[in-house]
Protein backbone atom coordinates (compact mmCIF):
# COMPACT_ATOMS: atom_id res chain seq x y z
CA UNK A 1 0.00 0.00 0.00
CA UNK A 2 1.27 3.46 -0.92
CA UNK A 3 0.67 6.13 1.70
CA UNK A 4 0.48 9.78 0.60
CA UNK A 5 1.94 12.23 3.10
CA UNK A 6 2.99 15.84 3.54
CA UNK A 7 5.93 17.10 5.58
CA UNK A 8 5.73 20.40 7.51
CA UNK A 9 7.84 22.11 10.15
CA UNK A 10 7.12 24.76 12.74
CA UNK A 11 10.19 26.43 14.30
CA UNK A 12 12.22 23.34 13.38
CA UNK A 13 9.74 20.86 14.90
CA UNK A 14 8.95 18.62 11.91
CA UNK A 15 5.84 16.52 11.33
CA UNK A 16 4.32 14.07 8.89
CA UNK A 17 0.80 15.24 7.99
CA UNK A 18 -1.78 12.73 6.74
CA UNK A 19 -5.35 13.45 5.58
CA UNK A 20 -7.25 10.86 7.60
CA UNK A 21 -10.77 12.25 7.30
CA UNK A 22 -11.87 8.84 5.98
CA UNK A 23 -10.26 7.19 9.05
CA UNK A 24 -8.17 4.72 7.04
CA UNK A 25 -4.90 5.16 8.95
CA UNK A 26 -4.13 2.44 11.55
CA UNK A 27 -3.48 4.81 14.45
CA UNK A 28 -3.04 1.91 16.86
CA UNK A 29 -0.04 0.61 14.89
CA UNK A 30 2.82 2.03 16.96
CA UNK A 31 5.42 0.14 14.95
CA UNK A 32 4.27 1.77 11.70
CA UNK A 33 4.34 5.24 13.23
CA UNK A 34 7.86 4.65 14.55
CA UNK A 35 8.91 3.51 11.07
CA UNK A 36 7.40 6.55 9.34
CA UNK A 37 9.08 8.93 11.83
CA UNK A 38 12.46 7.15 11.61
CA UNK A 39 15.10 9.45 10.13
CA UNK A 40 17.15 6.50 8.89
CA UNK A 41 14.53 4.13 7.48
CA UNK A 42 11.34 6.15 7.03
CA UNK A 43 10.30 9.71 6.22
CA UNK A 44 11.81 11.23 9.35
CA UNK A 45 9.96 13.48 11.79
CA UNK A 46 9.50 14.44 15.42
CA UNK A 47 5.90 13.28 15.15
CA UNK A 48 2.96 12.32 12.98
CA UNK A 49 -0.30 14.27 12.75
CA UNK A 50 -3.64 12.96 11.50
CA UNK A 51 -6.21 15.39 10.11
CA UNK A 52 -9.62 13.95 10.99
CA UNK A 53 -13.26 15.02 10.90
CA UNK A 54 -14.80 16.39 14.08
CA UNK A 55 -18.32 16.65 15.45
CA UNK A 56 -17.20 19.29 17.95
CA UNK A 57 -15.09 21.64 15.81
CA UNK A 58 -14.07 22.24 12.20
CA UNK A 59 -11.47 19.45 12.29
CA UNK A 60 -9.73 17.14 14.72
CA UNK A 61 -5.97 16.81 15.22
CA UNK A 62 -4.39 13.62 16.54
CA UNK A 63 -0.66 13.83 17.23
CA UNK A 64 1.72 10.93 17.75
CA UNK A 65 5.31 11.25 18.95
CA UNK A 66 8.09 9.43 17.12
CA UNK A 67 7.89 6.61 19.69
CA UNK A 68 4.48 5.72 18.22
CA UNK A 69 2.44 6.84 21.23
CA UNK A 70 -0.32 9.43 21.04
CA UNK A 71 0.25 12.79 22.71
CA UNK A 72 -2.39 15.11 24.13
CA UNK A 73 -1.27 18.30 22.42
CA UNK A 74 1.40 19.95 20.27
CA UNK A 75 1.58 23.69 19.69
CA UNK A 76 3.98 23.69 16.74
CA UNK A 77 2.07 20.78 15.21
CA UNK A 78 -1.17 22.74 15.50
CA UNK A 79 0.26 25.59 13.42
CA UNK A 80 1.48 23.09 10.83
CA UNK A 81 -1.99 21.54 10.62
CA UNK A 82 -3.57 24.94 10.02
CA UNK A 83 -1.16 25.67 7.16
CA UNK A 84 -1.87 22.18 5.78
CA UNK A 85 -5.59 23.00 5.74
CA UNK A 86 -4.88 26.13 3.70
CA UNK A 87 -2.72 24.12 1.31
CA UNK A 88 -5.58 21.62 0.92
CA UNK A 89 -7.68 24.50 -0.41
CA UNK A 90 -9.73 25.62 2.58
CA UNK A 91 -10.21 29.38 2.28
CA UNK A 92 -11.06 30.28 5.88
CA UNK A 93 -8.66 32.34 7.97
CA UNK A 94 -10.06 30.97 11.23
CA UNK A 95 -10.28 27.31 12.24
CA UNK A 96 -11.47 25.56 15.39
CA UNK A 97 -9.41 22.42 15.94
CA UNK A 98 -10.37 19.63 18.33
CA UNK A 99 -7.43 18.21 20.28
CA UNK A 100 -7.25 15.76 23.15
CA UNK A 101 -7.07 18.73 25.53
CA UNK A 102 -9.43 21.36 24.17
CA UNK A 103 -10.96 23.10 21.17
CA UNK A 104 -8.20 25.37 19.88
CA UNK A 105 -9.13 28.50 17.94
CA UNK A 106 -6.51 29.30 15.29
CA UNK A 107 -6.17 32.46 13.21
CA UNK A 108 -4.11 33.10 10.07
CA UNK A 109 -2.64 36.60 9.83
CA UNK A 110 -0.39 36.99 6.80
CA UNK A 111 2.46 34.52 7.18
CA UNK A 112 1.81 34.08 10.90
CA UNK A 113 -0.56 31.68 12.64
CA UNK A 114 -2.00 32.40 16.07
CA UNK A 115 -3.25 29.45 18.11
CA UNK A 116 -5.00 29.32 21.46
CA UNK A 117 -3.51 26.79 23.86
CA UNK A 118 -5.38 24.87 26.56
CA UNK A 119 -5.79 26.67 29.88
CA UNK A 120 -2.51 26.07 31.71
CA UNK A 121 -2.32 24.27 35.03
CA UNK A 122 0.50 24.85 37.50
CA UNK A 123 1.54 21.44 38.84
CA UNK A 124 4.61 22.37 40.92
CA UNK A 125 6.13 25.77 41.63
CA UNK A 126 9.80 26.08 42.52
CA UNK A 127 10.50 22.52 43.65
CA UNK A 128 14.00 21.06 43.82
CA UNK A 129 14.66 18.12 41.50
CA UNK A 130 18.18 16.72 41.07
CA UNK A 131 19.66 19.95 42.51
CA UNK A 132 17.68 22.06 40.04
CA UNK A 133 14.76 24.38 40.82
CA UNK A 134 11.85 23.42 38.57
CA UNK A 135 8.57 25.09 37.70
CA UNK A 136 6.16 22.52 36.29
CA UNK A 137 3.22 23.64 34.17
CA UNK A 138 0.80 21.72 31.94
CA UNK A 139 0.21 23.74 28.76
CA UNK A 140 -1.37 20.82 26.92
CA UNK A 141 1.32 18.44 28.14
CA UNK A 142 3.42 18.77 31.33
CA UNK A 143 6.63 20.80 31.18
CA UNK A 144 9.37 21.41 33.73
CA UNK A 145 10.97 24.83 33.29
CA UNK A 146 14.52 25.28 34.65
CA UNK A 147 16.46 28.55 34.51
CA UNK A 148 20.17 28.42 33.64
CA UNK A 149 23.00 30.93 33.35
CA UNK A 150 24.73 29.41 30.31
CA UNK A 151 22.25 27.86 27.91
CA UNK A 152 24.84 26.65 25.42
CA UNK A 153 26.85 24.73 27.99
CA UNK A 154 23.94 22.87 29.58
CA UNK A 155 24.52 19.09 29.15
CA UNK A 156 20.93 18.47 28.09
CA UNK A 157 21.52 14.86 27.07
CA UNK A 158 22.72 13.89 30.56
CA UNK A 159 20.65 16.13 32.83
CA UNK A 160 17.24 16.11 31.13
CA UNK A 161 16.51 12.34 31.22
CA UNK A 162 16.95 12.19 35.00
CA UNK A 163 14.36 14.95 35.38
CA UNK A 164 12.07 13.66 32.63
CA UNK A 165 11.85 10.22 34.34
CA UNK A 166 12.06 11.45 37.94
CA UNK A 167 9.67 9.54 40.25
CA UNK A 168 8.24 12.88 41.37
CA UNK A 169 6.63 13.25 37.93
CA UNK A 170 5.64 9.60 37.43
CA UNK A 171 4.33 7.66 35.81
CA UNK A 172 4.23 9.71 32.59
CA UNK A 173 7.07 12.11 33.32
CA UNK A 174 7.61 15.62 31.95
CA UNK A 175 9.21 17.48 29.10
CA UNK A 176 12.27 19.43 30.26
CA UNK A 177 12.95 23.03 29.21
CA UNK A 178 16.14 24.95 29.97
CA UNK A 179 15.58 28.71 29.80
CA UNK A 180 17.76 31.81 29.80
CA UNK A 181 16.17 35.27 30.03
CA UNK A 182 18.03 37.81 27.91
CA UNK A 183 18.71 41.43 28.81
CA UNK A 184 15.98 42.52 26.38
CA UNK A 185 13.44 40.15 27.96
CA UNK A 186 13.59 37.61 25.14
CA UNK A 187 13.71 34.02 26.35
CA UNK A 188 16.09 31.51 24.79
CA UNK A 189 15.44 27.85 25.42
CA UNK A 190 16.37 24.26 24.76
CA UNK A 191 13.90 21.41 25.15
CA UNK A 192 14.13 17.68 25.79
CA UNK A 193 10.85 16.08 24.70
CA UNK A 194 9.37 12.91 26.08
CA UNK A 195 8.12 10.54 23.40
CA UNK A 196 11.03 11.65 21.24
CA UNK A 197 13.49 11.09 24.09
CA UNK A 198 15.92 13.67 22.92
CA UNK A 199 16.47 17.36 22.34
CA UNK A 200 14.39 18.95 19.59
CA UNK A 201 14.83 22.23 17.74
CA UNK A 202 11.66 23.65 19.28
CA UNK A 203 8.59 22.88 21.39
CA UNK A 204 5.59 25.19 21.21
CA UNK A 205 3.86 24.07 24.40
CA UNK A 206 7.24 24.12 26.17
CA UNK A 207 7.84 27.69 25.03
CA UNK A 208 4.35 28.54 26.30
CA UNK A 209 5.20 27.04 29.70
CA UNK A 210 8.41 29.06 29.85
CA UNK A 211 6.57 32.25 28.88
CA UNK A 212 3.95 31.66 31.58
CA UNK A 213 6.52 31.00 34.30
CA UNK A 214 8.61 34.03 33.36
CA UNK A 215 5.56 36.28 33.15
CA UNK A 216 4.71 35.40 36.75
CA UNK A 217 8.27 35.41 38.12
CA UNK A 218 9.73 38.38 36.26
CA UNK A 219 6.58 40.39 35.48
CA UNK A 220 7.71 40.96 31.89
CA UNK A 221 5.61 43.04 29.54
CA UNK A 222 3.60 41.20 26.92
CA UNK A 223 3.93 39.73 24.38
CA UNK A 224 6.77 37.51 25.54
CA UNK A 225 9.20 36.40 22.84
CA UNK A 226 10.81 32.97 22.99
CA UNK A 227 13.71 32.05 20.73
CA UNK A 228 13.96 28.32 20.09
CA UNK A 229 17.11 26.34 19.37
CA UNK A 230 16.27 26.58 15.65
CA UNK A 231 16.65 30.37 15.85
CA UNK A 232 12.96 30.92 15.17
CA UNK A 233 11.01 33.15 17.55
CA UNK A 234 7.53 32.53 18.96
CA UNK A 235 5.39 35.22 20.60
CA UNK A 236 3.01 34.63 23.49
CA UNK A 237 0.21 36.75 24.95
CA UNK A 238 -1.32 35.77 28.29
CA UNK A 239 -4.72 36.98 29.50
CA UNK A 240 -6.50 36.39 32.79
CA UNK A 241 -10.06 35.13 32.29
CA UNK A 242 -12.68 33.98 34.83
CA UNK A 243 -12.11 30.37 33.78
CA UNK A 244 -8.32 30.67 33.95
CA UNK A 245 -5.39 32.04 31.98
CA UNK A 246 -5.58 32.09 28.18
CA UNK A 247 -2.33 31.72 26.26
CA UNK A 248 -2.08 32.59 22.58
CA UNK A 249 0.96 31.54 20.56
CA UNK A 250 1.97 33.22 17.32
CA UNK A 251 4.52 31.83 14.90
CA UNK A 252 5.06 30.56 11.40
CA UNK A 253 4.86 27.13 9.77
CA UNK A 254 6.41 25.85 6.57
CA UNK A 255 5.65 23.19 3.97
CA UNK A 256 8.74 21.03 3.38
CA UNK A 257 7.83 18.34 0.85
CA UNK A 258 5.21 15.74 -0.06
CA UNK A 259 5.49 12.17 -1.26
CA UNK A 260 4.31 8.60 -1.13
CA UNK A 261 5.82 5.73 0.83
CA UNK A 262 5.24 1.99 0.80
CA UNK A 263 3.74 0.68 4.05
Amino acid sequence: MKLSFFKYQGSGNDFILIDDRSCFFPAEDEKMIRFLCSRNFGIGADGLILLQASTLADFRMRIFNSDGLEADFCGNGLRCLVLYLKDLGFQEDTFRIETQQSIAACFIQGNKITAQLPHPKVLHWGITVEDHEAYVVNTGVPHAVLFVEDLEEVPVASIAPTIRFHPHFGPEGVNVNFVKVGADGTLRMRTYERGIEGETLACGSGAAAAALVVSQKENLSLPIRVMTKSGDTLEFSIKELPEGKKIEMQGSACFVFEGRIEI
